[in-house]
Order: C-alpha cells, then sequence, then structure tokens
C-alpha cells in the first residue's frame, strides 16, 4: 500500500513539472476515455 502511495506521488510530481503539451495530450486522453479533469 505505502509502495502504491509511492509510486503515485512520483506520477503526480511528474505531471506537475510536465510542460504544457504533454499535459495537454494527457487532458486529451482522458477525455477520449470519457473522464473528466
Amino acid at each position: 500500500m505505502q509502495y502504491t502511495k509511492y509510486c503515485y506521488a512520483r506520477i503526480v510530481n511528474v505531471l506537475k513539472k510536465s510542460n504544457v503539451i504533454v499535459k495537454y495530450w494527457f487532458s486529451y486522453r482522458f477525455r477520449e476515455s470519457g473522464i473528466n479533469i
């Protein structure tokens, strides 16, 4: 469980540091999957 939280925190950290293009791509993929963020 602790390991999963650590991995999730790492992913969130990477996403926060990502550039605008990557953020746009991720948001596009989420919308494509029917997930609203």
